[in-house]
């Protein structure tokens, strides 16, 4: 309830004003607060990307400065570093040095691949992205063709020479042989051990002596 003021009594007003931007308040006394500072993930990098022997793995070491991440996730893409095919997030155990390393079975076989991996904490996010060719059938791809063309280089040298020698055989057997006479067409066909030769011999084992 409000009583009316004597006359003779200082009126009081008291007025409500928002304090400017740039108010200073001092206070005196103690004062207790407890601040927790939190490290964020300040950068990620990419130390190691090899594939596996095991098929169509892979492993991908990764780095980061700053906090140490809760989570790790990564972003493959298909084949040719089209849309992403999978994601995938695996928890990051606790470690005292920011370094993992993630092992992964890719789908979609050999080729060039898109990588983007992102570590994460509760208040921070670090991405890095790398490209990972994984060999196998594309290698064998690439070199097919020129295998083919050996292979039918080879072929048309073995066809072009047999065809060769069946017209030689056969404009051989077509010529006829020159006409001789008879008597000198069946020396002609004898061995030479047969043919004519000198009645003595060019060098005779006795001197003096014809056989």
């Amino acid at each position: 309830s409000l009583s009316p003021l004597p006359d003779d009594a200082a009126t009081l007003v008291l007025e409500k004003r928002q304090a400017p931007l740039d108010c200073v308040l001092y206070r005196y006394g103690s004062f207790s607060l407890t601040l927790d500072i939190v490290q964020g993930i300040e950068s990620a990098e990419i130390l190691q990307a090899v594939s596996s022997s095991e098929g169509d793995a892979f492993e991908l070491t990764v780095s980061c400065q700053g906090g140490l991440p809760k989570e790790a996730c990564m972003d493959i893409s298909s084949p040719g570093c089209q849309l992403p095919a999978q994601r995938l997030c695996q928890p990051v155990p606790p470690s005292p040095a920011c370094q993992l390393v993630l092992h992964q079975v890719l789908k979609g076989g050999s080729g060039t691949y898109c990588l983007n991996v992102s570590l994460a904490d509760a208040n921070s996010l670090a991405m890095v992205s790398t490209q990972l060719v994984m060999p196998g059938q594309e290698a064998g791809l690439r070199q097919a063709p020129l295998f083919v063309g050996i292979l039918l280089v080879l072929t048309a040298l073995l066809l072009a020479s047999l065809i060769y020698r069946r017209r030689l055989m056969k404009q051989g057997s077509a010529v006829p042989l020159p006409q001789l006479p008879h008597g000198r067409t069946q020396w002609l066909r004898l061995p030479w051990v047969f043919r004519s030769c000198p009645i003595g011999e060019s060098k005779p084992l006795l001197s003096g002596q014809q056989v």
